[in-house]
């Protein structure tokens, strides 16, 4: 009697390991909640000694309106000196409850009485509960991280393309910051208008807030802080651009530069319309790169996404 046709092996198991610290899955920052009352011993943590903390951001609205120590604890911490690395910056409570959902446990499941809702005035009121004895610490996550690569946006126009690759570049956690220079100025162009801290805060979904954004009026302002530091100098240029020379991004010959980008480098990413400027493309630090496509039509915020999930991948390397 015929059995049938056999069934093929199953496949070999996965490969599996339980040791996490084999891969370099390591973010460069740090984000979460300090209770205010905690500020007058930061001093004194390796933490602030060492320079790792970068950001400490506090809601306006809670801090004007909650309890009375914490607004003086606070108001206190902001006179003393502190490292120039420190920036402190309070915001505006739509600010405030957006940025809250970028910082790691810091939205738990609701509790007691309350039914679980997203309105605007359950959001607003939890938010304000919150910073009214809290502020969001962004600290490195250690002293290795710094210098980091830093990302350059090059005359785009859109804000809501600027907003989503900036939204990409924090939740990768790899960039130390942001450069946005501004596009030059197109008598024909239908959006001359400037891109502002608050429009970068809103279509980034309140992310922008988490990392240092440097805004730059034109190509010079950016070559002479290119060239402003010895670090700067010596940093990799990558970029994508579309011409022959440049290198297919996923191919092997790429994973050299793309590891090279994700510690001390700059990144650019050029227009919607026309891409980089041949300052940039020409320039001897500069490795071009293209991405693979149909017909060459990508959007710059998803070309962004590809690039920066290129940098952070080869940073995923099977220690030796």
């Amino acid at each position: 009697m015929s059995s049938g046709p056999l069934s093929p092996p199953p496949p070999p198991p996965l490969p599996h390991t339980e040791d996490t610290d084999a891969y370099d899955t390591s973010g460069r920052y740090i984000v979460r909640l300090l209770p205010i009352n905690d500020l007058p011993s930061l001093h004194a943590t390796d933490e602030y000694k060492k320079g790792l903390i970068t950001k400490i951001i506090y809601s306006n609205d809670a801090t004007a309106g909650g309890d009375s120590s914490s607004s003086r604890i606070l108001s206190a911490f902001k006179t003393n000196d502190h490292p120039s690395t420190l920036t402190i910056t309070g915001v505006p409570l739509s600010c405030w409850r957006g940025v809250l959902k970028n910082v790691p446990g810091s939205l738990p499941p609701h509790e007691g009485s309350e039914s679980p809702t997203t309105s605007k005035s359950f959001e607003n009121s939890r938010a304000l509960r919150l910073g009214s004895f809290h502020v969001i610490l962004v600290s490195l996550a250690s002293s290795s991280f710094s210098p980091g690569p830093i990302l350059v946006l090059q005359g785009l126009r859109y804000k809501g393309n600027i907003g989503a690759i900036i939204r990409t570049a924090v939740q990768a956690n790899l960039f130390q910051s942001v450069v946005v220079i501004d596009p030059v100025y197109d008598a024909n162009a239908k959006n001359n208008d400037r891109v502002e801290a608050k429009d970068v805060d809103y279509y980034s979904l309140m992310n922008a807030p988490l990392i240092d954004i440097i805004y730059m009026t034109d190509l010079s302002e950016f070559q002479s802080y290119a060239n402003s530091t010895e670090t700067n100098k010596n940093r990799k240029w990558l970029a994508t651009h579309l011409n022959n020379s440049a290198i297919n991004m996923f191919s092997p010959l790429a994973s050299p530069h793309l590891l090279a980008a994700a510690h001390t480098s700059f990144v650019f990413l050029g227009s919607e319309g026309v891409g980089l400027p041949d300052e940039f493309i020409e320039d001897s630090r500069c490795t071009c790169m293209r991405i693979p496509s149909m017909s060459s039509s990508i959007n710059v915020g998803a070309a962004a996404a590809m690039l920066i999930a290129c940098i952070s991948m080869q940073k995923l390397k099977v220690r030796e």
